[in-house]
């Protein structure tokens, strides 16, 4: 889990996105090159090779010519070669273009009331991690933060970051 909170007031910040992308391939892929990626309206299918990924997975896709596929995604699996995710406008052609990459994102989204977003999963060895968590919209605003760690197989990990007030 990560717990945003305020660096002036030690209060939880509701609403920070965080972005944690894994750093290593030990569990989950990092920069894969995947097959291909080809669109059609909104919807984006990857071939990425025995990806042993699950429904409402999150990944990033890096490296596409045609920058509507490159993003962080949430996922939905096909079969065990294939998945696909929903870009946020309508592709402008496909195939992608590139040398497109998958790295497994940990977690992706919003914080809670509390500051927390929070995941559960099985991991057969240490994770490190990198991302960064940051509010942008809607007041009151805060300066990106960097989140660098390492999950543990056995506890897990739970860190707070703490954000300056950028207002």
């Amino acid at each position: 889990s990560v717990t945003v909170k305020d660096l002036d007031t030690g209060l939880a910040i509701e609403n920070a996105r965080v972005m944690v992308p894994v750093t290593n391939g030990t569990n989950f892929p990092y920069q894969v090159v995947v097959t291909s990626i080809t669109g059609a309206g909104t919807t984006a299918t990857v071939t990425h090779t025995t990806h042993g990924l699950a429904d409402n997975d999150n990944i990033l896709i890096a490296g596409a010519t045609r920058d509507e596929y490159n993003g962080a995604y949430t996922i939905n699996v096909t079969d065990a070669n294939t998945y696909t995710y929903t870009t946020p406008d309508t592709v402008s052609g496909s195939p992608a273009g590139g040398t497109p990459t998958a790295t497994m994102v940990l977690l992706n989204g919003l914080t809670n009331a509390s500051g927390v977003i929070t995941d559960s999963r099985t991991y057969s060895g240490v994770q490190p991690v990198s991302g960064w968590a940051r509010k942008a919209t809607g007041s009151p605003l805060y300066r990106q933060a960097p989140i660098a760690d390492t999950i543990s197989n056995t506890t897990g990990l739970s860190v707070t970051v703490f954000l300056q007030p950028d207002e």
